[in-house]
């Protein structure tokens, strides 16, 4: 399953970032192991910094500046 998420996982996270649950309490409350719902955390915020680092949007993928508005075209360095 690597990869892929488990709608438990994703249902964790929805509470994390919607509800403002900490990482601990909506493990238990989806009933998954707290590591398992930490490292997806930690793999989407590498994944939506590594975006914001190359221009990107970090859900479509689409070029925006730095105050995250979308552009015609990627950052230039």
């Amino acid at each position: 399953m690597a990869g892929k998420q488990s709608s438990k996982i994703a249902q964790a996270l929805q509470l994390v970032d919607n509800d403002g649950m900490n990482i601990n309490a909506a493990a238990v409350q989806c009933g998954i192991p707290a590591t398992s719902l930490y490292s997806a955390y930690q793999r989407r915020k590498l994944k939506y910094l590594e975006a914001r680092e190359a221009g990107l949007c970090e859900r479509c993928g689409a070029p925006v500046d730095e105050s995250g508005r979308y552009t015609t075209s990627p950052l230039k360095k």
